[in-house]
């Protein structure tokens, strides 16, 4: 009966210590489970920010299109005002050579008629 009786003591304490490990286990396994729903929810929380990072993205990649597209349109516009720059140059060259060249043609008529008023006059002299 003694050895029946420190078996079942030795048994109650091997009981006694296993429930001890089980309850420091199902601990730690309540903190892990704490600690996997903590993770799953920054996870969460990251795939969202990531979602409105990449809409953001989007937006902007858009927008930088439009912004090439403008530059673009305006690079044409710009190339056509040179053009017509340069012919407007062009035009305003012939009209000055133009208003030079009739200057002297009229400086030219100027002295002509001086010097036939001047002859006139001496012709009226002489008579």
């Amino acid at each position: 009966l003694d050895k029946t009786t420190l078996e079942l003591t030795k048994a109650h304490a091997e009981v006694n210590n296993l429930t001890t490990k089980l309850s420091h286990k199902s601990d730690e396994l309540i903190d892990c489970s704490r600690k996997l729903s903590r993770s799953i929810r920054e996870a969460e929380t990251a795939q969202t920010q990531l979602q409105e990072t990449k809409g953001m993205m989007g937006q902007k990649e858009n927008k930088i299109q439009e912004l090439m597209k403008t530059i673009e349109e305006l690079s044409t516009q710009n190339a056509h005002y040179k053009t017509k720059m340069v012919q407007y140059d062009t035009q305003l060259k012939k009209a000055d050579a133009s208003a030079n060249a009739s200057e002297n043609k009229s400086k030219m008529l100027n002295e002509e008629i001086s010097s036939l008023q001047m002859e006139l006059s001496r012709l009226t002299e002489t008579l």
